[in-house]
């Protein structure tokens, strides 16, 4: 029997976005967590950050976080989208240990 678990995903869409584009980009991957059987749970939008190091040969992009609830296989689902789609410079699934109040809230 699966357990439940709460996920952190960080992602980094490309800077030459535009705002309309990057909602886009944000409605899809929610898309992608409901699609893989994931629960979304908040959004947090970080906006525009520098990275640390280049990635694809850029140097900022925007940040947001999604946290969402799933089954053990749920984020195995997704990451097997966003291996392949285009449009995100860099993501990070993790199990979520700091969640933020207002997610443990809701």
């Amino acid at each position: 029997m699966e357990s439940t678990k709460v996920y952190e995903m960080v992602t980094v869409f490309p800077p030459e976005l535009d705002p309309q584009a990057f909602d886009a980009q944000v409605e899809e991957v929610k898309s992608i967590i409901g699609n893989a059987g994931g629960v979304l749970l908040s959004t947090d939008i970080w906006g525009m950050r520098e990275l640390c190091f280049p990635v694809k040969k850029k140097t900022s992009g925007y940040y947001s976080i999604f946290y969402f609830t799933g089954e053990n296989f749920v984020p195995h689902k997704v990451r097997d989208i966003l291996r392949i789609k285009e449009g995100i410079i860099r993501y990070m699934i993790m199990i979520s240990k700091n969640m933020p109040s207002a997610v443990k809230e809701a």
